[in-house]
């Protein structure tokens, strides 16, 4: 739903702006100072982190306020607008149209984890087969070092 958001640019009101003065030298704040503007990404960036105890450092609950007010506009919008589409009888408005990829490969069948890893597998039900198979050839090579030597 948010996704509508991004790129969205919001411009700083001057009410706003002179609040914002009062936390020069954050740099966040002098980049909204400089360009008068911020974007629905920085919005929310600054949002998390004032909810993460850098309110004060932040433009306070002032700039606080109004950021949670443009946020939940424009994001109540987006939402009834999909709702009223859904309503309309839209199949589902908030998934984008999409088409199934047909990646079936009937050539490549599924393995089982025993068969696609070297591992000996105690869930496997020839775990005891294969440890005795093991041993075997293990021993095979133990007799052929010994006849070496």
């Amino acid at each position: 739903m948010n996704k509508d958001l991004y790129g969205k640019i919001y411009e700083v009101s001057t009410d706003i702006l002179r609040n914002l003065e009062k936390f020069r030298g954050e740099k966040t704040i002098d980049k909204i100072l400089k360009s008068k503007e911020i974007t629905y990404s920085n919005l929310k960036r600054i949002k998390n982190r004032m909810e993460n105890d850098e309110l004060e450092n932040l433009g306070g609950q002032n700039f606080k306020n109004w950021l949670e007010q443009k946020l939940g506009e424009d994001r109540r919008s987006i939402h009834k607008s999909k709702d009223v589409k859904r309503k309309s009888g839209v199949a589902n408005a908030f998934l984008k149209p999409h088409s199934k990829d047909d990646l079936v490969r009937p050539s490549q069948r599924h393995r089982k984890a025993s068969e696609r890893h070297n591992t000996w597998s105690d869930n496997s039900s020839n775990f005891n087969l294969k440890l005795e198979s093991r041993v075997i050839e293990e021993l095979q090579i133990i007799n052929e070092l010994i006849k070496q030597i």
